[in-house]
């Protein structure tokens, strides 16, 4: 009789164990639901502000790349360059690059954006043709610097006495091929007309319009324009004075959204098809 009881007794005992640890159960399967969705928040939290951090690091380096290039030019114009070691560079920049900048600017013999911005060995991916016009063979060149070598601004630079503007405002018979470089650049002399119709010199005038009418031929391609719009890419305007050495450079503000809207119907129009 006894034994049937302890039998009795372990059966209940185990059953009332049974029960407390089913009982047990869901509290800490909840308990432990908690634990992860808190652990998840806090990953979340961790994520977002890492992001954040790494866009003001982004922001505060891209802010800092035109004021790169203004204290370099102010090296320029003072005459005092800084010390280079070009040995050392071409031994470091002998499998990759990774320019900063990109310079749109004239085939003219006096320009040289590595010189007058104080800048060495695959620091500035520089594209130059006569006027700095623009071509699809520039703007492809200008989104390759862009999107597969990350330079986060670009630059498009005119320079005072260009001789490519001076000779669309002048005319003349050209070669087919001198003809396309001023068919890029006769709408910038239009501009200056007629803004500064009393104007004596309108080179001044037309130098500054074709930096503004090539800066937004480089616009309308959609890569620059995507990575400018809402990709943290820097664009920039300057003119280069000869005589002082010193570039006149101002960022360019984004476009409010009727500017936006404008530049989508021009792509639409441009499609094929449409």
């Amino acid at each position: 009789m006894k034994v049937v009881y302890g039998n009795w007794m372990r059966v209940a005992l185990c059953l009332v164990l049974s029960a407390m640890f089913l009982s047990y159960q869901p509290s800490s399967s909840a308990s432990q639901r908690q634990t992860r969705e808190k652990e998840s928040r806090e990953k979340e939290r961790e994520k977002e502000s890492r992001e954040e951090r790494e866009r003001e690091h982004e922001k505060e380096r891209d802010d800092k790349l035109i004021a790169r290039l203004k204290a370099g030019n102010a090296r320029f114009v003072s005459g005092i360059r800084r010390p280079t070691n070009f040995r050392r560079e071409r031994a470091l920049l002998a499998k990759d690059q990774h320019p900063f900048a990109v310079i749109v600017t004239c085939s003219d013999s006096r320009v040289a954006p590595e010189l007058i911005f104080d800048e060495s060995l695959g620091q500035l991916f520089v594209v130059r043709t006569a006027g700095n016009v623009v071509d699809p063979v520039v703007l492809g060149t200008v989104e390759y610097a862009v999107r597969v070598l990350n330079a986060g601004l670009v630059v498009m630079l005119g320079h005072d006495s260009c001789g490519a503007v001076k000779a669309a405002i002048d005319g003349g018979q050209f070669s087919q091929n001198l003809d396309a470089v001023m068919t890029r650049i006769k709408p910038a002399i239009g501009n200056a007309r007629a803004k500064h119709s009393d104007a004596k010199d309108l080179l001044p005038f037309a130098i500054e319009e074709n930096v503004e009418v090539q800066l937004a031929s480089l616009l309308h391609g959609a890569a620059i324009a995507e990575a400018f719009d809402h990709q943290g890419l820097k664009v920039a305007r300057g003119v280069y004075h000869l005589s002082t050495g010193k570039v006149t450079l101002t960022e360019l503000e984004h476009h409010d959204e009727e500017e936006e809207r404008e530049r989508e119907r021009e792509k639409k129009e441009r499609r094929p098809g449409q």
